[in-house]
């Protein structure tokens, strides 16, 4: 709805300023943001998010922008010229939902990204498919002779985290950790996190 009303670039604004506020309190943490395909198309993008970091200031490193395949491949030069900037400004770059489209080696080989992230899809196959199992290994394998750490998406179960774990995947992001929490609840939920490791 924001990208088609057009309200995706002031929602994109604010979204990186609050990123960067939790940044700032966090500056050991890494903030993912996913970035719509949309706010490529407006000149000023890259060029105001580095004012925002700058004016917050954080390191870029801090901040990590999620973009798919397709923002990756187009070959609009107000993309790649944002990419550029975001990568000489010193932010990390995520490749989203990693397999599911049909240029990902493209990808890796054609520009350069810290990380690339499985898709939730082949995370629940897990126990399931011998095929997601066989994916995600290749996945993981591929990355990381690339140098890329690698995280997977949509961990809901013991059995999940075991399994992506001993097949060397790098992070895991999903319910298994914790839902969604608004920042004032960031601290709660990190301590909460690590009494259950330490238990």
């Amino acid at each position: 709805m924001a990208e088609e009303t057009g309200l995706i670039s002031a929602l994109g604004d604010h979204v990186l300023s609050e990123a960067c506020e939790v940044a700032r309190e966090w500056p050991h943490l890494t903030i993912a943001i996913n970035l719509s395909p949309v706010q490529f198309c407006d000149e000023d993008f890259a060029e105001r998010a580095c004012r925002l970091v700058r004016e917050a200031g954080i390191d870029p490193s801090q901040i990590e922008f999620e973009v798919t395949e397709g923002v990756v491949l187009d070959q609009n030069e107000l993309v790649r010229g944002a990419l550029r900037r975001f990568r000489k400004a010193g932010f990390r770059i995520a490749l989203d939902d990693f397999g599911t489209g049909y240029s990902s080696l493209s990808c890796l080989r054609n520009f350069d990204v810290d990380r690339i992230k499985i898709d939730k899809s082949f995370t629940q196959g897990l126990g399931q498919s011998l095929e997601s199992s066989a994916i995600i290994t290749a996945v993981i394998t591929l990355g990381h002779a690339m140098g890329l750490q690698v995280t997977a998406e949509g961990v809901e179960t013991s059995g999940q985290h075991e399994y992506l774990r001993s097949a060397g995947c790098n992070m895991l992001q999903g319910y298994l950790f914790s839902k969604a929490v608004p920042a004032s609840e960031l601290r709660q939920s990190i301590e909460r996190y690590k009494q259950g490791r330490a238990a």
